[in-house]
């Protein structure tokens, strides 16, 4: 597995020149690559077109060279293996920049510098790094700055003997909400939905003010660019909040022996279906798809397993006598067996129910049996106890170590 680091590097003169040259050598490989197909009839291989353009190009180190003639011949075979699909093209267009790439050979670690090598004659890059040597490095440009992104391999913790199974229901109002048949751990997502409340208000508002400008006006493109910076400002916060609230949420699980969580697939939720303007709009900002990518390979990195479960009437279905109710508000009650407890509670103990019983369906009768006997009676279930965000929370680098928790607890039960 890898994990990135980023470094912002502002404007660069050098390294503009660097990646015009990398665009040069990328619109001269596909020049001359569809040059000899159709004159020649020849489909070049990667490695003879790496002999041809990348052996000794000037300005730029080997590696670089050859990352350049790899991602062209990358984007090649996606095509291929997609050419059915209507709308698909080969790469055809010339590039004016391309990204720069080094690896292992064009890397040095000098006096707390980063050292990118680049071609014969040309100076290297120094960039300050107290970090150790990364195993590739890419600089690319993301819109009004360079960005460095430092990749690391990482080994993965041995699995958990024990085979305790946590479920999660992600969700809007709650960002997720895990139950390991003992406890519950709710995320609070209040913050989330106020910056996304915020951010919906600041794109209206100037949406509005560069309606009525004048395209390509000086004070069209001031308002522009006042909104890419606002924007990305809450984007980024948005972010932070769902980096530490996964780690927070899977440190707590890993702390209480969970070695596998079966996650709520809600991948379907959006297909086919209108709740109207305003639901709508929650639906499709509700970023479930990027804390389920979070929470799996943080999940990953402490030895757990994470599977994806159907929960489709998680929600309505009572965990005590199975019966269907709709809930009108975060609290469920049965109308059968007079069962109470959270909305979300409810849901995740159904998800873990149902990869319980998938995983020993076809196992031993008396095994599956005394599993599920085991699980504590869900009318007892203790009320969730609650992560709130906080800006200062501490959000430790992820690494192979099985560690307590931040120290910032942040905790408080919600009744």
């Amino acid at each position: 597995m890898y994990l990135t680091r980023r470094k912002k590097l502002g404007s660069r003169p050098k390294i503009d020149r660097l990646r015009k040259r990398a665009g040069a050598l990328w619109s001269s490989i596909t020049a001359r690559y569809w040059r000899t197909v159709r004159k020649k009839g020849i489909w070049l291989h990667r490695y003879s077109m790496q002999r041809w353009m990348c052996t000794g190009f000037e300005g730029l180190h080997s590696n670089t060279a050859q990352a350049v003639n790899h991602a062209f011949f990358d984007a090649l075979n996606a095509w291929r293996a997609n050419r059915k699909r209507a709308g698909t093209r080969p790469p055809h267009k010339q590039k004016r920049y391309f990204k720069l790439v080094y690896r292992q050979s064009s890397i040095r670690i000098r006096e707390g510098k980063l050292r990118l090598s680049n071609g014969r004659g040309e100076d290297p890059l120094w960039v300050r790094w107290p970090h150790p040597k990364p195993y590739e490095v890419e600089i690319v440009f993301d819109g009004s700055e360079h960005v460095l992104c430092a990749k690391y391999k990482t080994e993965l913790q041995a699995r958990a003997k024990a085979d305790k199974v946590a479920g999660v229901d992600l969700g809007e109002v709650h960002l997720a909400v895990a139950y390991d048949g003992e406890e519950t751990v709710l995320m609070n997502g209040r913050k989330l939905r106020a910056l996304r409340q915020y951010q919906n208000r600041i794109k209206a508002r100037l949406d509005a003010k560069l309606s009525r400008k004048e395209r390509g006006s000086n004070r069209y493109k001031k308002l522009a660019c006042s909104k890419t910076k606002q924007l990305a400002r809450l984007q980024n916060q948005i972010t932070d909040l769902l980096h530490k609230m996964s780690t927070r949420l899977v440190e707590a699980l890993h702390e209480r022996g969970v070695s596998t969580i079966a996650l709520g697939d809600v991948r379907w939720i959006r297909s086919g279906l209108h709740y109207g303007a305003t639901a709508n709009q929650r639906l499709h900002q509700w970023a479930f798809g990027t804390l389920r990518h979070m929470i799996t390979y943080k999940a990953q990195l402490r030895g757990m397993t994470v599977e994806l479960v159907n929960e489709a009437y998680t929600s309505q279905t009572c965990p005590q006598c199975k019966c269907r109710n709709k809930p009108q508000s975060r609290n469920y009650r049965c109308s059968a067996c007079r069962f109470e407890g959270h909305r979300d509670q409810v849901g995740a103990a159904n998800i873990r129910a149902r990869y319980m019983q998938a995983k020993y369906l076809g196992e031993d009768r008396s095994k599956r049996s005394a599993l599920l006997s085991s699980t504590p009676v869900i009318g007892t279930m203790a009320f969730p106890t609650g992560v709130r965000y906080k800006p200062h929370m501490r959000c430790r680098p992820q690494r192979c170590s099985s560690t307590s928790s931040a120290k910032t607890s942040g905790k408080e039960l919600l009744h």
